[in-house]
């Protein structure tokens, strides 16, 4: 088991990376606005990156959403092999694979939402902590205060 369980997270992983990847590129297509335009970041990925690395601000909820949305969307595109594999990256996933060890992964019981928990928290938001830019740098080592 402990090859397979080895197996299912390397390919766990690199499907979280992919699409973390996608959902990194979306980010930064859309414009921020919530810094101000004086603040000197430039996309939602930047505001993301500062809040995790620094502060969150009071519109943390609002780039949640955000995350969450995009990231089910970009999840929903994957096959059921592919979500299965995330899923028992989760608690609940290992659980039901424990607890039903002869069932098909055809029966396993997806919820998107913990796939979303598991890849935004572990992948996603590790990779906002340690991204870094010109402006991210700026924003941080000023304070907020951009000109």
């Amino acid at each position: 088991m402990k090859v397979e369980r080895t197996l299912v997270r390397e390919f766990a992983m690199q499907l979280a990376e992919k699409v973390v990847r996608k959902a990194i590129a979306y980010f930064q297509g859309l414009d921020a606005t919530l810094s101000g335009e004086n603040s000197g970041l430039l996309s939602v990925w930047d505001e993301i990156c500062v809040q995790l690395q620094f502060e969150k601000s009071h519109n943390w909820f609002a780039y949640e959403s955000i995350i969450n949305s995009a990231m089910r969307s970009f999840i929903g595109e994957l096959k059921t092999p592919e979500k299965v594999a995330l899923s028992l990256q989760t608690s609940a996933g290992w659980e039901w694979c424990f607890d039903n060890e002869d069932e098909s992964y055809k029966s396993f019981p997806i919820c998107d939402d913990d796939i979303v928990e598991f890849v935004v928290s572990e992948v996603l938001f590790e990779k906002a902590r340690n991204w870094s830019n010109s402006r991210i740098r700026q924003y941080i080592e000023t304070g907020y205060e951009l000109t």
